[in-house]
C-alpha cells in the first residue's frame, strides 16, 4: 500500500513538473502581449497627448493587462529615487525585480531600451524608438506563441512520461 502511495505521488510530481512548463510557457506569452500593448498605451500618450512620464506610468498602471501593471507600479513607486539614480536605471531595477514577467534575455534588453528611450528625446523621435520597440515585442510575442503552441504539449506529456518511467522503475 505505501509502495502503491509513493509511487502515485511519484507520478502526480513529475505531471505537475511538466504541466509548470506548460505554465511558464503561457505566463510567458501573456507577459509579452500585455507589454506589447502597453507599447501602443506609451506611444499615445507620449507622442499625441505629450504626457509627462509619471503620468504615463499611473496611467499604464490603470490601463495595462497583468502582468505588466505590476511592473509599472514597481517603476512608478522608484520615481522618488529619481535623483540619486537616473530613470534608466531604475526602470532596469523594477524589471529584474518582476520575475512574473518570465522573459529571455534578448526580450529583457528590448524592455530595458523601452526605459531608455521615454523622455529622453522629443515626442517625434520617442514616437520612432516606441514603433521599433513594438516591432520587437511584437516579433517576440510571435515567437513565443509559437513556441507554446510548438512545446505546451510536449511539457505535459514529458512530465507525465517521466513520472510513469520513475513509477516503473521503483515498483
Amino acid at each position: 500500500m505505501i509502495r502503491l502511495l509513493g509511487a502515485l505521488l511519484m507520478l502526480a510530481g513529475s505531471a505537475c513538473w511538466g504541466f509548470s512548463g506548460v505554465l511558464r510557457l503561457n505566463r510567458r506569452a501573456k507577459a509579452l502581449a500585455a507589454l506589447t500593448g502597453a507599447v501602443g498605451i506609451i506611444k499615445s500618450e507620449v507622442c499625441d497627448r505629450l504626457s509627462p512620464v509619471p503620468e504615463v506610468l499611473e496611467t499604464l498602471i490603470n490601463r495595462a493587462d497583468k502582468p505588466a501593471d505590476a511592473f509599472f507600479r514597481r517603476v512608478y513607486k522608484k520615481l522618488p529615487k529619481l535623483g540619486k539614480s537616473t530613470f534608466p536605471e531604475l526602470w532596469r531595477q523594477a524589471a529584474e525585480e518582476s520575475p512574473e514577467l518570465c522573459l529571455k534575455e534578448t526580450e529583457m534588453t528590448a524592455l530595458y531600451a523601452l526605459g531608455n528611450a521615454l523622455g529622453r528625446y522629443g515626442a517625434e523621435e520617442q514616437g520612432r524608438e516606441l514603433d521599433y520597440i513594438a516591432r520587437r515585442f511584437e516579433g517576440f510575442l510571435t515567437e513565443a506563441e509559437a513556441e507554446r503552441k510548438r512545446d505546451a504539449g510536449m511539457h505535459a506529456a514529458l512530465g507525465v512520461a517521466a513520472g510513469v518511467f520513475c513509477v516503473i522503475i521503483l515498483l
